[in-house]
């Protein structure tokens, strides 16, 4: 051999010392570094259990999907056996990396300039589920690698395999080993058999392609692979894995996750919640979070099928409902659409859309704040009016229709007259408006167009603007969590308020509450029919419709509890089916009759009750009852 070819392999062998020598180097470094600095957190890690508001588990969660964290000795004997042979034969005895895997994949993944094969260890899959992106960079690797060895550094092998199993991916969405067994063979995991723990184990790999109803030939042989890996590793005898052979699963496909809307809406909500409290950091969700909510799951449950009634296929209209308890911060329940198989994404909380007449209650009360009464008179016919600094503006009433006449406060609320709602926001001037809509954190313009609900909040806020006049002037910021506790010590980690915040004069907000009985009155013989005249309960509601465009809203409430319906268009086109919101309401209205001994608010003292045909503004013994303050009474002799 010639003397520069001889160089040339010398060469190509030190650089490969080199590099082994540097790679070694770096993985004792890494090790270091990792007993040094971190401590990764396992436990109950990324699991939540969801209490509904009597302490009973409502949906239990894992890595944000629904799950359960199940401990190691639960699950079948074989099942950790049969990772181990395929996933990582090296797991008992290795520190986090399998350091002659590495290097092999190493060496082949650099001369082939891509990644080829992984060298991943069970700690180090571990390590990638809780804490990084699936991304095949070497950075990732790397990091992967630290906190692999951290993990190793401050756990034991049973801890680590407890994470593990329910760390891992099924395939149809399914995490955990909990999930996995159940979904698949309708059984829990501490009774599964060889065969099935070998099938599980084998699927983990590819879970789409291995998946029995995708490719089953493919997922046996590899089920009988992870078997004679077994076999060969002493952790089976020759019998039993003659037996699994000849064993047959039964795949089940039994999903049992919740068919609750209502339950799924909240959960997401929940989560939500949780991070904007920043309760989902490792510190905290690596002790498993115990979350005591609002919710009320038979109610969540009754309404998610009640809505479903409604809903038509082929249709662009979406809905969503809010329900509130009056006097608290509670939700009871929130539906953020139809069907969460349909659509996930809640309209309840993450939807701001304009909210048409149903701000007119809040003007109202201010007109009341400013001397007017419910005969307090307006006349509603088609004007023009020149607005300093803005110009013409030509408010219009729903199908350009008028009294031509003076109308008063009571008939304005039962016919949703838009030129007497235009008149009192002139009067008490839109910037007032705007300034108390601010006191509930939304954000608007103090235009004369305020009057027809140009703002846009979220069903949510809206529903917990009139939950404030359902509450006597006293607002409840909503939350859907009562307490946080951790699994694995039983520590309180936050407690919700339910702390108030007086915003509006109590007597006041009980003429308001008496005022918005007017959409369901009968007697109210006026220019065009009362608005909700033909979807009265039993009970009596304080509530106002609106609508815009797209949208349409019933906001209704009384001492037990307040409803928020919207019915809208997904992509803002016009909606033609506007009474549907009407209709959502009237069922749900029927339903709490049937829950709840009906309730309302009794006059204070200050108040006096007059009965008022309320066209006229005469006294009448046919009226209906409307509330003023003693000191306006319009009627005293």
């Amino acid at each position: 051999m010639k003397k520069g070819a001889l160089n040339k392999i010398f060469h190509q062998i030190y650089k490969i010392n080199l590099i082994f020598a540097f790679f070694l180097c770096f993985i004792l470094l890494l090790y270091l570094l990792s007993f040094l600095t971190l401590h990764p957190k396992l436990g109950k890690t990324n699991s939540i259990i969801i209490l509904d508001n009597n302490g009973h588990e409502s949906i239990v969660l894992l890595n944000n999907k629904e799950g359960r964290y199940i401990e190691l000795e639960k699950v079948s004997p074989y099942l950790p056996l049969a990772l181990i042979s395929i996933e990582d034969e090296r797991f008992l005895s290795h520190k986090g990396i399998d350091l002659s895997r590495l290097i092999q994949s190493f060496f082949i993944n650099l001369f082939s300039g891509d990644f080829k094969q992984g060298g991943s260890t069970l700690t180090q899959q571990l390590s990638k589920n809780l804490y990084f992106s699936s991304d095949k960079t070497i950075l990732r690797k790397i990091k992967e690698a630290f906190m692999a060895m951290s993990i190793e550094t401050h756990y034991d092998k049973n801890k680590i395999m407890e994470d593990y199993i329910n760390s891992l991916y099924f395939g149809e969405d399914i995490i955990g080993i909990y999930n996995a067994s159940n979904y698949y063979f309708n059984k829990d995991p501490q009774i599964l058999t060889l065969k099935e723990s070998a099938t599980l184990a084998a699927l983990i790999n590819a879970p789409n392609y291995y998946s029995p109803k995708n490719n089953l030939e493919a997922l046996t042989k590899r089920s009988e692979l992870v078997l004679k890996k077994m076999l060969n590793m002493n952790f089976i005898n020759e019998q039993e894995y003659i037996d699994a052979l000849n064993e047959q699963p039964a795949y089940y496909y039994i999903n049992k996750t919740s068919n609750n809307d209502g339950i799924k809406y909240y959960k997401d909500a929940i989560v939500d919640e949780l991070r904007k409290l920043g309760l989902l950091q490792e510190k905290y969700l690596g002790k498993g979070l115990i979350v005591e909510t609002t919710l009320n799951n038979k109610i969540s449950q009754d309404l998610s099928y009640l809505l479903s009634l409604f809903q038509k296929e082929d249709s662009n209209i979406e809905a969503s409902v809010v329900i509130l308890k009056p006097f608290s911060n509670e939700v009871i329940t929130l539906l953020g659409g139809f069907s969460y198989q349909r659509s996930p994404f809640n309209r309840a909380i993450y939807a701001k859309r304009q909210i048409g007449s149903t701000i007119k209650p809040l003007i109202y009360y201010l007109g009341l704040l400013n001397g007017m009464n419910p005969l307090s008179e307006f006349t509603s016919a088609k004007e023009t009016f020149y607005i300093k600094n803005i110009g013409m503006y030509e408010p219009k009433n729903f199908n350009d229709v008028y009294a031509n006449k003076k109308i008063n406060m009571i008939e304005a609320v039962a016919t949703s007259d838009n030129i007497y709602a235009v008149k009192t926001t002139l009067f008490l001037g839109s910037k007032t408006i705007c300034d108390s809509i601010k006191l509930f954190d939304v954000e608007c313009q103090a235009l004369p167009s305020i009057a027809l609900g140009t703002p846009e909040m979220s069903l949510l806020k809206l529903t917990s603007i009139y939950n404030t006049f359902a509450s006597l002037g006293d607002y409840y910021k909503p939350s859907l969590i009562k307490k946080v506790t951790t699994q694995t010590d039983n520590k309180v980690i936050y407690t919700s308020s339910n702390s108030k915040t007086t915003l509006l004069d109590k007597d006041l907000t009980m003429i308001l509450n008496q005022l918005l009985l007017a959409p369901f009155d009968p007697n109210i013989n006026s220019y065009v029919t009362p608005t909700l005249k033909y979807y009265k309960v039993k009970d009596n509601y304080a509530a106002k419709s609106g609508s815009t465009y797209s949208d349409s809203y019933v906001i209704a409430y009384n001492p037990n509890v307040t409803i928020g319906v919207w019915v809208g268009t997904n992509d803002g086109s016009e909606l033609k089916n506007s009474p549907l919101a009407k209709e959502i309401f009237y069922a749900i209205a029927n339903y709490f009759s049937n829950l709840y001994q009906p309730l309302w608010y009794a006059p204070s003292k200050s108040l006096v009750v007059r009965k008022i045909e309320a066209s006229s503004g005469e006294l009448s013994n046919n009226g209906s009852p409307y509330y003023f303050l003693k000191k306006q009474d319009p009627y005293k002799t």
